[in-house]
């Protein structure tokens, strides 16, 4: 079955067409997971932030999954720490698709800037 999953990227948006099973979004001020909760996609979001007031708002929106951690100093440590979330939380198995979105360099305020595709592992 192929879900369809729209992600913001500035100054428009993508549209991923493929069996996407979740999203995993690194964000600093949340803006980035709303306009995705805003889509209704139907996979859960997990977001990573730091600021504890940004994620009891994110609680508020729809289909998101927050956790309240730093983010990971690198991608790399993203993908590793979505992929553990991912199967912690919403029960993803090996081999699902997730997509993650981040501002790269990491943790840098409204530079969402990077979407990628990845299998769960």
């Amino acid at each position: 079955m192929a879900l369809v999953a729209v992600f913001p990227l500035t100054p428009g948006s993508v549209a991923v067409t493929s069996n996407v099973t979740l999203a995993g979004i690194s964000t600093e001020s949340g803006k980035t997971a709303r306009v995705v909760s805003k889509f209704r996609p139907n996979v859960p979001i997990l977001t990573f932030v730091l600021n504890e007031k940004v994620y009891h708002q994110l609680s508020l929106a729809w289909g998101i999954w927050s956790i309240n951690e730093p983010n990971a100093d690198n991608l790399d440590a993203l993908i590793k720490r979505s992929n553990d979330e991912a199967k912690a939380i919403v029960g993803a198995v090996e081999g699902d698709i997730m997509v993650i979105t981040a501002g790269v360099p990491l943790g840098s305020k409204g530079s969402t800037n990077l979407l990628r595709i990845e299998r769960v592992k």
